[in-house]
């Protein structure tokens, strides 16, 4: 990145034989345009460099990327798509790309995630029960829980088609009346207050209950064996004496709440004007009970020990059903790789560089890829509504195999493969500086 190119302009000034291989992930103005809202892609060719960079202010830091970008010995970058913005913005297309991977002997094998899945989909359900049943209740064995994770940049990130998708989602299947429910969880660090009173308290009411229940599980299941060796089916007297049921019935008046379960769960420091939460709201995503599309804004990091969900990032997506990152700008993308990695499907798009790489390889089951490349965000929406449609409506056998697919397809990307490159980089380097065809590097084992 930038920051190294001093010491590489350094050595350079100083002739010194040293190979060097300078790699850009994201362009200093490319991520400051698209940042900004701008169009980087679909008139890269008509940008004013020298301009823009003045225009944000970002000269110092765009002058040294381009001085090294050309200076090194080697130019790389980490995906396609970033070579394409790179070659114009700084002058330099890169002679090496090097694909970021993950090493996938670290991650958990599908019998182990299908394990786990169970467990952090129970934890889910328990969250769901307390997050919305005070106001109403649907059925959580058809409901499917779908995510985005990653920095709050609204358009960058794709969160804005995203949810304008999951509009359509939801208007389409309350057409449907179909019986399954999304609920899709917006896992988005931002500064907070702190959790959401109204959300603190149906947890502690639910907590109180199932405490209640645990203490009664004993003489439940004395009461049920005694009935069954009688030789019938238990009634609810047989099951439980008067003062329980009283106490029950308390308790399920004292979790009731009136109105519409919260948009996000914590509060916000300008709630009224955040994008996320505004979007959702011209959108009609109001978490109401006709909606079949459900969004939570889950502003806080995911450390098992947050005070909610309480599961670790990787649990809470082991967890779910399918990722969604239909990124504008993103080089390369390891949350689709990291989520496929731990056999959940996931959608990413042809601007991410990790998008562009699982196309090339012509193997991106259980990975979707949808076209962003010179798109406009209406075509961007369609695709990605109808393709949200599509596997709402896949059967249960249908999604277990695309789990699988997923974990396979993220294989491709593991640092076992994906050194090479990097070997490749280095041996031309040095290939290149002291005029020797002896590669000095080899891959180890």
């Amino acid at each position: 990145e930038w920051l190294a190119g001093p010491a590489l302009l350094y050595i350079k000034k100083k002739n010194a034989s040293v190979a060097t291989v300078f790699t850009t992930h994201a362009t200093v103005l490319g991520r400051t345009l698209t940042g900004n809202g701008r169009q980087l892609f679909e008139n890269l060719q008509q940008i004013d460099v020298d301009r823009e960079v003045y225009n944000y202010n970002v000269q110092a830091k765009h002058q040294t990327e381009k001085a090294s970008a050309i200076n090194a010995t080697i130019f790389t970058t980490v995906s396609e798509i970033t070579s394409i913005e790179a070659e114009k913005l700084l002058g330099r297309k890169a002679d090496v790309l090097l694909f970021n991977g993950l090493d996938l002997d670290k991650f958990p094998t599908f019998e182990e995630t299908s394990i786990r899945h169970g467990k952090s989909k129970q934890l889910i359900k328990n969250f769901l029960e307390y997050y919305f049943f005070p106001y109403y209740e649907f059925d959580l064995d058809e409901t499917l829980f779908y995510f985005i994770t990653g920095r709050y940049e609204f358009h960058n990130k794709g969160i804005d088609v995203l949810i304008e998708s999951l509009g359509r989602l939801n208007e389409r299947l309350k057409k449907d009346e179909e019986k399954k429910t999304v609920v899709t969880f917006f896992w988005i660090p931002l500064d907070i207050k702190g959790i959401k009173t109204p959300l603190l308290e149906n947890k502690t009411y639910y907590g109180d209950i199932e405490t209640f229940v645990e203490g009664h599980m004993d003489t439940l299941q004395d009461n049920l064996i005694y009935t069954t060796v009688r030789k019938r089916l238990p009634t609810i007297e047989d099951l439980f004496n008067k003062n329980f049921l009283y106490e029950l019935k308390k308790k399920i008046i004292g979790f009731g709440k009136k109105g519409e379960p919260p948009l996000v769960t914590h509060d916000l420091y300008d709630e009224g004007n955040d994008a996320i939460m505004s979007t959702f709201r011209r959108l009609g995503l109001l978490n109401r009970k006709e909606d079949r599309v459900k969004v939570i804004f889950y502003p806080a990091y995911l450390t098992g020990t947050e005070g909610l969900l309480d599961l670790t990032y990787l649990d809470a997506v082991v967890g779910c059903h399918l990722g969604i990152f239909p990124s504008y700008y993103e080089p390369w993308g390891y949350t689709p790789l990291e989520t496929a990695a731990l056999g959940v499907p996931a959608v990413t798009t042809d601007l991410a560089g990790f998008g562009r790489f699982i196309q090339q390889k012509n193997n991106s089951k259980g990975i979707y890829v949808i076209k962003r490349y010179k798109k406009t965000n209406e075509d961007v929406v369609d695709e990605l509504s109808k393709l949200l449609y599509s596997y709402t409506k896949m059967s249960r056998e249908n999604r277990i195999k695309m789990k699988m697919e997923a974990k396979k397809t993220a294989s491709v990307a593991d640092w076992k493969n994906l050194i090479e490159h990097y070997i490749e980089a280095h041996n031309l380097a040095i290939e290149t500086v002291f005029s020797t065809h002896q590669p000095i590097m080899q891959k180890t084992n």
